[in-house]
């Protein structure tokens, strides 16, 4: 738990740095955005073709999106009755939003206006919403699936782990390249809302391996009895034979 903390930790700093960088407008910052903004909406005008893909794997980081595969994952987690891991999915999602929302007020960055207009974003444009969302969920899920640190997860081999997290990764990269692409957000934007995103993920997973009460990962389908004592119907639990009542 400790390690996922201090994870969190290090990357909330990182944003908290990079927001007051960018509210700052430095100079420096400012021009590699406007240029790799420029440059990465210039290829996609260049190659119509590619609009079309890059606005799908977009809308599949939107915050519709991106609520709908989360609550799909809390009524897994629930018919499962794993409802520390549907608290984490929750508190991960919910804590970005929020977050993400607030930072963007705070900032108060406009978004950048590249000529043609690919796609439409309305608000402010730091951190990015997408990027951040995706992030989140993407994060928190693929930390439940590999079962160190997640309640009531089964330990999967080398190469599982590799998997999640190589998708993973290519799913947060993608939809926030395909924010720079169409011209939305600039680059320091998508890497903001990431991190933010990366963060509540390990703050979620470690307040769930907190309240399991630190319990090592359990063979699938078993059931940490530290995760879910807390669940237990009194009614269940044997009653008391005559010869031991007072």
């Amino acid at each position: 738990m400790r390690r996922l903390l201090s994870g969190a930790v290090a990357l909330l700093l990182v944003v908290t740095g990079l927001a007051v960088v960018v509210a700052s407008a430095w100079g420096p910052l400012v021009r590699t955005d406007t240029a790799i903004v420029t440059a990465a909406h210039g290829f996609l005008v260049a190659h119509p073709g590619l609009v079309g893909p890059v606005r799908v794997v977009t809308d599949l980081g939107s915050p519709v999106a991106v609520d709908i595969v989360a609550g799909l994952a809390a009524v897994v987690f629930a018919l499962r009755r794993r409802w520390l891991a549907l608290v984490a999915v929750a508190t991960a999602r919910l804590g970005e939003l929020g977050s993400d929302t607030l930072l963007k007020h705070l900032v108060g960055r406009p978004r950048p206006s590249p000529e043609p207009v690919l796609a439409t974003a309305t608000g402010f444009s730091h951190p990015s919403g997408h990027a951040g969302g995706t992030a989140a969920v993407a994060c928190v899920l693929a930390l439940l699936a590999l079962g160190v640190h997640g309640p009531g997860g089964a330990r999967p081999g080398r190469w599982q782990r590799w998997l999640v997290a190589v998708t993973t990764a290519v799913v947060v990269v993608a939809v926030a390249g395909s924010r720079v692409l169409l011209g939305v957000h600039y680059p320091s934007d998508v890497v903001g809302g990431a991190l933010l995103g990366a963060a509540w993920a390990l703050l979620a997973v470690a307040e769930s391996t907190h309240r399991s009460g630190r319990a090592p990962a359990t063979p699938a389908g078993a059931r940490s009895k530290e995760s879910l004592s807390f669940l237990r119907d009194d009614r269940r639990r044997p009653r008391p034979t005559p010869e031991g009542r007072s």
